[in-house]
């Protein structure tokens, strides 16, 4: 329960539900003061607790998802192995583009000592990386995450062939 519980703290579900709920709540009571001073039926004010509700639902969902970060909404990495890049990438992004290689390096290196593996983001997909792509530490940054996933493959094959879950089955798509 705990690490639910923390889970829901890292990725701000609990904010965004705290915080739509206060502005629900004010919503319905400044909606249950007005409306009769307009005639509104009474039916107006369950629909608006109706999609307040049905927004909340929504919101919580959503904060689950995505998060909001300086680059725009980005979908919420899942699980302990994929580290959230996005607390990172603008460190070193602006560091590479100043010229402060050996400062973009660390902070990829806190990226990758967070747990952070996606490698294919280190090779030719970001331009603002120029500077750094050459570097012996980011080559053998590359390399070491390399080496871990591929380590980390073996011992699911391994597992595989000891029986010690049950192999993805192949799709078949049938029309």
């Amino acid at each position: 329960m705990a690490s639910l519980w923390g889970e829901l703290r890292q990725r701000n579900v609990v904010k965004v539900a705290v915080s739509y709920a206060i502005v629900g709540w004010l919503l319905i009571e400044i909606s249950s003061v007005l409306l009769p001073t307009f005639e509104a039926p009474h039916w107006v004010l369950k629909v608006i607790i109706l999609v307040i509700g049905l927004g909340f639902v929504l919101a919580v969902f959503l904060s689950w998802v995505y998060e909001l970060t300086p680059q725009g909404v980005v979908r919420t990495d899942a699980g302990p192995l994929h580290a959230n890049i996005n607390k990172y990438l603008p460190d070193v992004r602006a560091l590479a583009m100043l010229g402060r290689k050996s400062e973009a390096l660390v902070a990829l290196r806190n990226a990758i000592d967070d747990g952070w593996r996606e490698i294919w983001w280190l090779t030719d997909s970001d331009p603002t990386l120029e500077s750094i792509v050459g570097e012996p530490d980011f080559i053998a940054m590359v390399e070491e995450v390399e080496a871990d996933l591929a380590t980390q493959l073996e011992l699911m094959r391994k597992m595989e062939r000891g029986g010690e879950f049950a192999p993805v089955p192949d799709l078949v798509v049938t029309q």
